[in-house]
């Protein structure tokens, strides 16, 4: 699965759960409650055996599963689930932010035939295919200066084609 489905799903299932904030509560003997931060306590959602308020049949009713389902969660694993709703959107939302960024800085170059920008312009304008794509960023530095003066060739060590190894690696990546 590509990272975009993988990311759309994870935001698919962020946006059904309930906002946050969620917070898992402590008190002095280390038990503790997992629910919506300053809710009542309708949202309690998690605590060990010994701190539940309810029987099995009660909270069937109310809330459509056993309190014993969820009573075995250790805190660490309510203070994954805590966190998750609020850390996972951001940590989404930052992973395609930085492939958006490296994307930008590995954009493709047209080089099209011609002698001057005109000549180029009107290749480009009649559908004609350039002769290469090149990533500027990964070509060594004299290749952009080459490619604006309209002296670069084919046979020049230090372009490099696009997509570049880093494009494809994004690209590709599952």
């Amino acid at each position: 699965m590509r990272i975009e489905q993988q990311i759309a799903e994870s935001q698919a299932i962020c946006a059904a759960a309930t906002p946050g904030p969620w917070a898992v509560e402590y008190d002095s003997c280390g038990d503790y409650e997992l629910g919506i931060d300053d809710t009542p306590f309708p949202m309690h959602l998690i605590g060990p055996k010994s701190q539940t308020k309810w029987d099995d049949a009660e909270w069937q009713r109310e809330y459509g599963h056993r309190v014993s389902e969820l009573s075995d969660m250790s805190g660490a694993d309510a203070e994954l689930i805590a966190h998750a709703r609020t850390e996972l959107p951001a940590r989404n939302a930052q992973l395609l932010a930085v492939k958006q960024a490296v994307l930008e800085l590995h954009t493709a170059t047209s080089i099209y035939p011609g002698e001057h920008v005109t000549d180029a312009m009107a290749a480009q304008e009649r559908g004609d295919t350039p002769i290469a794509r090149l990533c500027l960023e990964c070509s060594d530095e004299h290749i952009a200066e080459m490619v604006d003066e309209f002296e670069w060739n084919s046979s020049e060590s230090g372009s490099v084609d696009y997509p570049c190894a880093t494009v494809r690696a994004i690209e590709d990546a599952p």
